[in-house]
């Protein structure tokens, strides 16, 4: 988590909504921006670490669950946590977590609605194409000006592989656990600052 304290902004650190090139960008260009020790926590802890102030304006980076988990597989694959990138791979492991791709931190298998709560600003991260879009919406709360794109490591969309790895019992059984996660989604779409 990142907090600009003049602002009384925190914004909230999801894994793998590309919030860490977010977060680079604000510590670098925000003057008196500071990070939380821990990067992937909640609201709630933040503010029961006394980081954040419950008067903070909280926003979150919120992605589609079901693309969310793959980018999370394609993840460890790149770390070297996953022997073989596959799309029989990817759905034995979604079959084994019941609709969760498990392993690694908490944080990392976590629902989103579990960093967040009613009261947060939600910024939905859609496709690549549109997380510029979301990144300049966020710096101009923050009072932040993008010049420059930031990074992102996928060469291709996520979004275009879920049909390859992503098969129709896999894809129920994932609707089916983030079922949460996918109504939170929806709202961030529709949501308006």
């Amino acid at each position: 988590m990142i907090r600009i304290p003049h602002l009384e902004i925190s914004l909230i650190l999801i894994p793998k909504t590309g919030t860490t090139s977010i977060k680079d960008y604000i510590l670098k260009n925000c003057p008196g921006s500071i990070e939380h020790k821990r990067t992937h926590i909640s609201k709630h802890e933040a503010i029961e670490d006394k980081f954040a102030s419950p008067e903070d304006r909280f926003i979150a980076v919120v992605r589609d669950p079901i693309e969310l988990q793959l980018s999370r597989y394609f993840y460890k694959c790149r770390q070297g946590m996953v022997e073989r990138n596959s799309p029989e791979d990817f759905r034995q492991r979604i079959k084994q977590g019941k609709g969760l791709l498990t392993g690694g931190e908490y944080y990392e298998t976590a629902p989103q609605y579990w960093f967040v709560d009613r009261t947060d600003w939600l910024v939905p991260f859609t496709r690549l194409e549109s997380f510029y879009s979301s990144f300049i919406e966020v710096c101009g709360y923050l009072e932040v000006h993008p010049f420059k794109k930031l990074n992102k490591s996928n060469l291709i969309h996520t979004s275009l592989l879920l049909p390859y790895y992503y098969d129709a019992e896999t894809k129920e059984l994932a609707e089916h656990y983030h079922k949460q996660d996918i109504e939170l989604y929806k709202k961030a779409k529709g949501y308006k600052f």
